[in-house]
């Protein structure tokens, strides 16, 4: 019986202490323990790293082709009024969901049921507002 009472001392004392570490990191007990610590994240190795692939990775997007082009695309689809700008996306996404139905349609016989559900519903979608949008 007394290892039995040590052993739930011991238990009861880690318990204790793992209580007081939970709530001492949860609840410090002035604001300069914040900012040591927030100042020793900023100067983390795992931070100065995610900082440098933040910006080596928005340097490659500024001197990209492809942001090239998208601004290019983008430019010439802005030119557009609004009601031609909805029918080519509506065209879009109508063509996109075909497809998909399609090659649904052509697979082989193992199916998940209502596979078919999302892209119909999206060219139900696309060929309401194609057919029936505003006429303005």
């Amino acid at each position: 019986m007394k290892r039995l009472s040590s052993a739930f001392d011991v238990v009861r004392s880690a318990w204790l202490t793992c209580e007081v570490a939970v709530h001492s990191a949860l609840a410090p007990d002035d604001r300069v323990d914040d900012e040591r610590v927030l100042a020793h994240v900023r100067d983390s190795w795992f931070v100065g790293t995610a900082d440098r692939a933040l910006d080596l990775t928005g340097d490659a997007w500024r001197a990209s082709t492809v942001r090239r082009l998208y601004i290019a695309s983008r430019s010439a689809f802005d030119a557009v009024d609004g009601r031609t700008r909805t029918r080519l996306v509506a065209t879009c996404v109508g063509t996109a969901a075909s497809v998909v139905l399609l090659l649904l349609a052509s697979a082989p016989s193992q199916h998940v049921a209502l596979e078919w559900f999302i892209p119909a519903a999206a060219l139900l979608v696309a060929a309401a507002r194609l057919l029936y949008g505003r006429r303005t």
